[in-house]
């Protein structure tokens, strides 16, 4: 059972700001089996992460974020520390650029 649902407004949020940066994020690379999830499917990620007990103390560590499920986790919870890891190096330069300019609002 979930303890947090997402509101219709908190789901128009992490959908506005994929929406909004859709054109700048990396295309899949099919040699690193990239893949984009759905909105709906990092939504529900992030929310699943979100219910775990004490999640807003712990440090999370994203290993390979193509799908940007670490950005919808952002925008919906908190955490003592969020960092990605990725083989490939348009993600993080992605990540780096948008985080440290933009701070992913919509």
């Amino acid at each position: 059972m979930l303890f947090f649902e997402p509101t219709k407004e908190e789901k128009e949020k992490v959908f506005n700001v994929f929406n909004k940066y859709k054109s700048e994020r990396p295309k899949p690379d099919r040699s690193l089996d990239q893949f984009y999830a759905t909105e709906e499917t990092v939504l529900k990620r992030a929310v699943l992460l979100g219910n775990l007990p004490d999640i807003s103390q712990k440090k999370l560590l994203f290993l390979g974020d193509d799908d940007l499920t670490s950005v919808a986790f952002a925008l919906l919870f908190k955490a003592e520390e969020i960092m990605v890891v990725d083989i490939d190096k348009r993600i993080l330069e992605f990540y780096k650029y948008d985080f440290t300019k933009r701070k992913f609002t919509n």
